[in-house]
């Protein structure tokens, strides 16, 4: 089943999203579902529908709902001990996934399986079809720089050409199955979350690092724009989340502290990641509560939902701005 819209007012018959945990609507619930020994495994309140990391919409969700789409439903395919899991969808965006191949025990044996080239390897699995009737969307590399800041600066250079190469690789893949439009975001600044904003040598080791993947990545598209017939509409969240920043601060609204904690404070650090899986794995358990000083209440207040992602609001901007560039 496709999401053609038979709105003949649509510009696009599909929409489809390659990404990390900023556009997931349910991914890696589903992913880990297909794996628990629990009943089930959610995301309880405030997480958006038990599936998101934000209290609202991902950005990608607004842009399908303005296109007035049929179905967009989260989408994966991977072998796990030998088994296949998969589920035919348009978001194949996946939380804590990377563009590079990154190293280290549970990449190698998990999150590698959901990075970018297998996102679209699972796409095209679903969609063989896929043409210049289609929409495709890429929001990918907070997760590459945030793996980066743990290495020297070769390694971490190394890291984000990387990540550049498999975007520009993806795209390669596009334009050889005659897809035409694909928006394309650069990464947004890491050094002012949450998981970093309070360490100044983080903050300005992170800064750097956003600097230089998203001066490779507009490099990176320039060039893919004259050797390949697609039509590549970059998007530049950055700015976006920094001006938005800027106007909540001006506004006396909290732009340094998470409002929630959540098994991203964990997982965004890239420590404790075995023993998190596992407790997913067997327990099904995502333990979230809100931090001292936020509530329900407040969380309207807050720039960031947790330590590593935005709350509503951004999404939603975001969402507005990426339908009027399309």
């Amino acid at each position: 089943m496709t999401n053609k819209n038979d709105n003949s007012n649509s510009k696009y018959r599909n929409f489809y999203v390659l990404g990390d945990s900023l556009s997931d609507n349910g991914a890696i619930i589903g992913i880990l579902n297909n794996l628990s020994f629990a009943k089930s495994v959610k995301f309880d309140d405030p997480f958006y529908q038990g599936g998101s990391f934000s209290n609202g919409p991902t950005a990608v969700e607004y842009v399908a709902k303005y296109l007035d789409l049929d179905e967009f439903k989260p989408g994966w395919s991977y072998s796990f001990f030998g088994r296949c899991h998969e589920q035919q969808g348009q978001n194949y965006a996946v939380s804590c996934a990377t563009a590079s191949e990154i190293f280290g025990p549970v990449f190698s044996y998990f999150f590698n399986k959901f990075r970018l080239a297998n996102q679209l390897d699972a796409v095209i699995k679903h969609h063989p079809g896929i043409g210049k009737e289609d929409l495709f969307c890429i929001i990918i590399g907070g997760n590459d720089i945030m793996v980066a800041t743990a290495y020297d600066d070769t390694k971490a250079e190394e890291v984000l050409e990387q990540a550049v190469s498999e975007i520009c690789n993806a795209l390669k893949v596009l334009n050889e199955h005659g897809v035409k439009h694909v928006v394309v975001a650069n990464a947004p600044e890491v050094g002012l979350i949450p998981a970093f904003n309070r360490d100044e040598e983080a903050r300005e080791l992170a800064t750097k690092l956003t600097e230089s993947f998203n001066a490779k990545l507009a490099k990176g598209l320039d060039y893919m724009k004259k050797s390949t017939n697609l039509e590549i509409k970059a998007f530049d969240l950055n700015s976006k989340m920094r001006s938005m920043f800027s106007e909540y601060k001006s506004k006396g609204f909290n732009c340094q502290d998470a409002c929630t904690s959540n098994i991203a404070d964990q997982v965004g650090r890239f420590k404790e990641n075995i023993k998190i899986l596992l407790k997913f794995i067997f327990k099904g358990e995502l333990d979230v509560h809100y931090n001292p000083g936020c509530s329900k209440e407040t969380l309207k207040d807050y720039f960031f939902f947790d330590y590593f992602h935005p709350t509503a609001e951004l999404h939603h901007e975001v969402g507005n701005e990426v339908y009027e560039l399309i």
